[in-house]
């Protein structure tokens, strides 16, 4: 089979102590494609150097820190920095996946962030939301008012801001999605849309309707 079958998981692992007391957990996984394009070897050395730089974040940034407030009498340990990844469609010729970065540094509520990633494992090239719907020309906003229509018709539409059709317009990025088998999911980052409780709101766009 050409180009690439796979991807892989790999991990980098470390706690941080200080007195005997674990003060940072830091846990990131990465992607690796499994391949011979070159363009795939300078995604995998883009992902790799991302993860690194988490990493030396926990080290310089978050260890520090966390020392400091355990110092000042805080109690709220391990500070943590969780980066996952989640497959969510590969074929021969795509893998589409996100990654979510958790990171809790004391507090109520830590900070959840997710990136879309759709790449073209043929040649290596990153893919973009309208490649993978039929009009083209205006699918942007046909997939706003797909999702304003989504939220007006849910269930509970109050778990979304009173001011919806408006946040939609402004918060929606083209770039925050990736594909599963019945179409693309388009996703919002937390409070763009929606309270925190909500948590990251997401629509699955089937590919026939824009």
């Amino acid at each position: 089979m050409d180009g690439l079958t796979c991807i892989k998981r790999f991990e980098i692992r470390e706690d941080y102590y200080y007195a005997g007391v674990k003060v940072v957990s830091c846990h990131i996984f990465y992607p690796q494609f499994i391949g011979h394009h070159p363009a795939l070897d300078a995604l995998n050395n883009k992902y790799y150097l991302q993860a690194i730089k988490k990493k030396d974040n926990c080290t310089n940034v978050l260890y520090p820190d966390a020392v400091q407030a355990l110092l000042q009498g805080s109690k709220a340990f391990p500070y943590e920095m969780i980066v996952t990844i989640t497959l969510t469609l590969q074929t021969n010729e795509i893998a589409s996946f996100y990654q979510q970065e958790y990171l809790y540094t004391g507090g109520a509520n830590g900070q959840t962030t997710r990136i879309g990633q759709t790449i073209n494992t043929l040649t290596g090239e990153v893919k973009h939301l309208c490649d993978f719907l039929q009009n083209k020309n205006n699918c942007e906003t046909c997939i706003k008012n797909n999702i304003i229509k989504q939220i007006k018709t849910s269930d509970d539409p109050s778990i979304y801001f009173d001011n919806y059709p408006k946040l939609v317009e402004e918060t929606f990025h083209p770039q925050n999605f990736y594909l599963t088998s019945e179409g693309v999911v388009v996703f919002f980052a937390l409070y763009d849309i929606a309270p925190h409780s909500t948590g990251i709101p997401t629509f699955l766009i089937p590919y026939s309707q824009c």
